[in-house]
């Protein structure tokens, strides 16, 4: 009764000032409780005690005023749903309008859980605001801190960085996957404000390797610069020389330029000097000097317009010394080319006498026409055709060919090539007895027709130069259909051959 005596005392006066307090006669806010004895060994409870109530109570109540406080002791009764979902173990718990909110901290017998002390999951997105401060991590171990295991990883026991790896071996370490270069397929990408980016990749096929690219984002390539405002580039060397753009370094690898055909070289527009290409069709280096394509297979010498020949001629296959290096010629593919002896003035200086000759349209044939001025004998007349090739082991130039006894209609169809590759060297005559031969690019024809009658040693010599080549084809036709009596059989259209020169 005295107990509630002064409790009724207090609190009526506290009522007169809207304000209660409980063991302090001048409360400090609307409700103010003053622990009796705040020091000292007192073994009296001090405290405020609030209402106690299971889980099912709290589950059942209604019409719950916000900031409502209660300590739910038992949670076996009722369920972890409605408004009691967050009620899960002993503890404080205030209702925020909707639900029971648990008290985290440990102070009211929530557990404290936080970044620190236990993993947890955003409810939504966060933002820091760091202002003018800073955020350090500091760590000692090799996966300090990362972002989705192997998406970003910070290795602070080794001062390493990975991206796409959760082991990073180097300082920066930016694992993809082996791929072929394209718009999607890079390592790592360099971005660049608009559409060039530039790629770092790795190949995935033999002998493998890395790239580098500079294109645009649809895969279109664009042009690469290197050390655009240094001094030098070194392939193969730490050390390139001061003195070189680009110095490229190897004992066991060679320099590969650009390769294509003379056409594609030739559509090449425009052309800087100094532009370096490998020539497919004339198996050539070659560079172009601001006016014209010049050839790096080796200088060519000089057409020779000279009468004689300063080497061996022939007429079969041999090896035979021009210039003191070896070159052998394989004749093959005939067609009514054969061997003659016995002619005479063969080059127009005439110091050729009797000698031997190959010969087109060499294999006569007998018509069997009766000879109208000598009785039991017939007319014979040329074959139509007649060809040889000839290959080189190696290249040649300045060819001549002495050509003796050219005849009605004949024509001589030259075909050049090196390396397989068909090429246009030039043909010029050297000497041409009373004109009856004629050039035209690299067919030799006849200009003169007789009309039957046999044409006594017209000569004439031709050099073809300008080009190296190692074949010769010559295909002859005869179209007037030229005869002649058995009495003067025809001979033939006789050739000797000469090498000027060799590669």
């Amino acid at each position: 009764m005295k107990k509630i005596k002064i409790i009724s005392a207090l609190l009526c006066f506290g009522f007169s000032f809207s304000q209660v307090g409980v063991n302090t006669p001048e409360p400090k806010a609307t409700f103010d409780i003053t622990a009796k004895n705040t020091t000292g060994i007192s073994t009296i409870p001090e405290g405020l005690l609030i209402p106690r109530v299971d889980r099912q109570k709290a589950q059942s109540m209604t019409g719950i005023a916000v900031s409502t406080l209660i300590y739910v002791n038992n949670i076996s009764t009722g369920s972890q749903a409605d408004n009691a979902i967050n009620i899960d173990a002993l503890g404080y718990y205030y209702f925020n309008g909707s639900i029971w909110v648990k008290f985290k901290s440990a102070g009211f017998g929530g557990k404290n859980t936080n970044i620190y002390n236990s993993n947890g999951t955003l409810t939504e997105n966060r933002i820091v605001a760091q202002g003018n401060r800073t955020l350090a991590f500091t760590g000692t171990a090799a996966q300090a801190f990362s972002v989705d295991g192997t998406t970003f990883s910070a290795d602070a026991a080794n001062h390493r960085v990975g991206i796409g790896t959760a082991a990073p071996t180097h300082k920066l370490v930016v694992q993809g996957v082996n791929a072929q270069p394209s718009a999607t397929n890079a390592t790592l990408r360099i971005d660049g404000s608009s559409n060039h980016v530039m790629d770092f990749g790795t190949f995935p096929y033999s002998p493998y390797g890395a790239y580098v690219s500079s294109l645009d984002k649809t895969g279109i390539p664009l042009p690469l610069i290197l050390n655009p405002l240094g001094s030098n580039v070194g392939i193969g060397t730490t050390n390139p020389s001061s003195k070189a753009i680009l110095e490229l370094n190897a004992n066991n690898k060679g320099f590969l330029p650009p390769r294509m055909t003379t056409d594609q070289r030739n559509a090449i527009n425009p052309k800087p000097a100094g532009l370096m290409i490998f020539n497919t069709t004339t198996k050539c280096m070659e560079n172009w000097d601001n006016s014209k394509w010049v050839s790096k297979c080796s200088t060519l010498p000089p057409i020779d317009m000279s009468e004689s020949c300063s080497n061996t001629m022939f007429t079969n296959s041999g090896t035979f010394t021009v210039g003191g290096t070896n070159v052998t010629a394989t004749f093959s593919n005939a067609l009514n080319y054969t061997q003659r002896v016995g002619m005479s003035r063969f080059q127009c200086n005439g110091n050729d006498s009797e000698v031997s000759a190959g010969n087109f349209m060499g294999n006569y044939i007998d018509t069997g026409k009766p000879d109208p001025q000598v009785p039991g004998k017939h007319i014979f007349r040329y074959p139509s055709s007649s060809r040889i090739r000839i290959k080189f082991n190696r290249p040649i130039t300045n060819f001549k060919v002495f050509h003796s006894n050219i005849h009605d209609d004949e024509k001589y169809i030259y075909t050049f090539k090196k390396n397989g590759i068909t090429v246009y060297p030039t043909m010029q005559l050297i000497c041409n007895k009373n004109n009856y031969y004629s050039i035209s690019s690299t067919t030799i024809t006849s200009n003169k027709v007789i009309g039957g009658a046999y044409v006594d040693n017209p000569y004439g010599t031709y050099v073809i130069g300008g080009a190296w080549f190692d074949e010769v084809e010559i295909n002859g036709t005869q179209t007037g259909g030229e005869t002649y009596p058995n009495r003067d059989l025809p001979r033939g259209s006789a050739v000797k051959f000469c090498i000027g020169n060799v590669l």
